[in-house]
């Protein structure tokens, strides 16, 4: 058989980075997106938008490096102009440190 076209270009992962419960809700079901379990099992019971965003976090360190660990390219994360959980994922992952004024 012929082998299957390809671009020639490394492809990384698209990361959604969840914000809160209603933005996770719409865009899952929207874009009819596969997600892990864990994600809506950990995001079910909590309310605080601080909490929220700190689980996500957390849960994003966890699959980046996982698919990083099997050999991904690296990780596109989608912020979408927010950034608290994007920038905790890359800090999670050794690969970013805010410097003074980014605090």
């Amino acid at each position: 058989p012929a082998p299957a076209p390809s671009c020639g270009c490394p492809i990384p992962p698209g990361i959604m980075c969840v914000q809160n419960k209603g933005g996770f809700q719409r865009m899952t079901t929207f874009c009819k997106s596969r997600v892990p379990p864990v994600f809506a099992e950990t995001l079910e019971p909590l309310e605080d938008a601080g909490e929220i965003k700190e689980a996500m976090t957390k849960l994003g360190v966890e699959l980046c490096q996982k698919l990083l660990d099997a050999g991904a390219p690296g990780v596109h994360l989608y912020t979408l102009n927010l950034e608290k959980v994007a920038n905790g994922i890359l800090q999670g992952l050794k690969l970013w440190e805010p410097v003074e004024e980014d605090k």
